[in-house]
């Protein structure tokens, strides 16, 4: 067999026994190499979770190793920016308000249709309600930094604003996005 092919064998998959190696070490370094993989995925999943943001490179390790999860990831992402815009358009507390209400419901509205659907399998309906849920964690945590950055506070009217002084809310940390 030609160095050639066997360059192109070794990188379709980098796991195959090198030649004179011993196939259980070939096997043992697929599995850590499979270990590796799946722990970090796991990890940026986790992350996605709790409503972290992902950076490039961790959008990029899922484009590459987990294409459905990537395709989910993004559309949070899209979800985030879309919701963060519209609450830059909001001219009072209020709509602010409004605006968080109706989205919440939204999904309240989506969870109960999965929920309710005979037609779907329990690990279906736990997936399609996870999905959801990671969701609504992206609009919840653009929510908290749009109130901790003052932003909130902006759209509040003069009362609002006078008695928030009265109660000693008069600074507020800006957030990092």
């Amino acid at each position: 067999m030609g160095l050639s092919m066997k360059w192109q064998q070794r990188k379709a998959d980098p796991t195959m026994p090198r030649e004179g190696e011993d196939p259980q070490a070939a096997m043992l370094r697929k599995q850590a190499s499979d270990t590796r993989k799946s722990n970090a995925i796991a990890s940026i999943q986790t992350k996605l979770d709790s409503g972290g943001e992902l950076t490039p490179e961790e959008l990029e390790y899922l484009r590459i190793n987990a294409p459905t999860l990537y395709e989910e990831a993004m559309q949070i992402k899209r979800e985030r920016a879309q919701y963060k815009q519209q609450l830059a358009n909001c001219k009072t507390k209020e709509e602010a308000d409004q605006l968080y209400i109706n989205k919440m419901q939204g999904y309240l509205s989506a969870a109960r249709t999965i929920s309710s659907n005979p037609n779907l399998s329990v690990a279906e309906k736990k997936g399609q309600l996870e999905r959801i849920a990671r969701r609504m964690i992206g609009i919840q945590t653009e929510q908290k930094i749009f109130i901790k950055n003052g932003e909130y506070y902006e759209t509040c009217d003069d009362d609002a604003k006078s008695l928030a002084f009265e109660y000693g809310f008069t600074t507020y940390e800006k957030v990092e996005t």
